[in-house]
């Protein structure tokens, strides 16, 4: 490790020269006592992004994932080539507010058993509104945000500024300490994208470490730039459709996966049947999709859930009161808010 490298700063691009020019000059306003580093992991973007980074942020370490093999592996070859004791997770839709760091690490100071922190999320357009205050998952394994439930963003009514435990984090601005990802050996490559947050928040969960909201460390989301310039909405559904299956199989135990898993398929099929009548054929066919490439790699989830089950050191009953009462498998209000996480 650097001598002093407090912090390593990976950033995930694919074609965002334009959300670039905004996040660097962001990051590089950042306070913090102690070294950082920052890396471009970039999945061999043709906009002219590695270009612009060169000529404008030489001291930027750049890493070229040539197959483009999705945000998961690309967080994972960041963390391998990364210096610091912690991990900060950005998106290149964001634009972070000096003290984002600073205020991150205070978290992690007032409570030492912390994995992960994530920064309060702004809505880049308005700030007023919330973009996402931490993740929550129901009793059934149906995720969403605080701030956004249903999709539509809350207005900020100070509602979110209190420091306290969530279930999850979200990776557009998500810090971590590095010893603790690496011993549930990074992110999950075949999420690609989409719930590869919460999977990797929820089994650190299962090791004992505390997930924490910091509502002083500021970020404003531009949400939905990056996915949409890294795949076509049918491939964003079927990810949706994949991910929530195979977070549900890796991670609840045996017991409440008995319950859980039935209703997870007949919601995913009741979603790709009203997507048929409703006149969107290609988005059911990506929900089967989704649900089937869970059944052709049975084999590997349950290699990887035997792992994560015999590593685990808390009960589902223990994350219960983490999870919200309510159902947001019930609640649907509109289709459009399934298409991404």
């Amino acid at each position: 490790m650097q001598k002093g490298c407090l912090v390593s700063i990976i950033i995930s691009n694919f074609n965002g020269r334009k959300e670039l020019e905004e996040l660097l000059p962001s990051v590089f306003k950042t306070q913090l006592e102690g070294k950082y580093e920052v890396l471009l992991v970039d999945g061999n973007s043709t906009d002219g992004s590695l270009e612009y980074v060169r000529e404008h942020f030489p001291q930027v370490k750049i890493i070229i994932d040539e197959a483009n093999r999705g945000h998961s592996a690309g967080i994972n070859m960041g963390l391998e080539a990364s210096q610091g004791r912690y991990i900060a997770l950005l998106d290149n839709d964001v634009v972070v507010d000096p003290g984002w760091l600073e205020n991150s690490f205070e978290t992690f100071q007032r409570h030492p058993r912390t994995a992960a922190v994530q920064c309060k999320l702004i809505s880049y357009y308005d700030h007023t509104k919330i973009d996402s205050a931490g993740g929550v998952m129901d009793q059934y394994g149906w995720f969403s945000e605080r701030g956004r439930l249903y999709g539509s963003p809350e207005g900020d009514r100070g509602q979110y500024d209190k420091e306290e435990p969530i279930f999850s984090g979200c990776s557009a601005a998500l810090i971590l300490d590095k010893k603790a990802l690496e011993e549930i050996d990074g992110f999950d490559e075949k999420f690609f994208i989409c719930y590869n947050d919460a999977d990797a928040c929820w089994r650190l969960r299962l090791l004992g470490y505390e997930i924490f909201f910091a509502p002083r460390a500021i970020v404003y989301h531009k949400r939905k730039e990056t996915f949409n310039k890294r795949l076509p909405k049918e491939s964003l559904v079927m990810h949706r459709a994949k991910n929530l299956i195979m977070v549900i199989l890796k991670n609840f135990g045996l017991k409440k996966l008995l319950f859980v898993l039935p209703l997870g398929v007949i919601s995913e099929l009741g979603l790709a049947t009203t997507w048929l009548l409703t006149g969107y054929p290609k988005l059911a066919r990506a929900v089967i999709k989704g649900l089937w490439w869970n059944l052709r790699h049975l084999p590997y989830i349950l290699r990887n859930r035997r792992i994560v089950q015999k590593r685990r050191q808390v009960s589902d009953v223990l994350l219960s009161p983490l999870m919200l009462k309510e159902s947001l498998l019930f609640n649907r209000k509109n289709l459009s808010r399934f298409v991404i996480k």
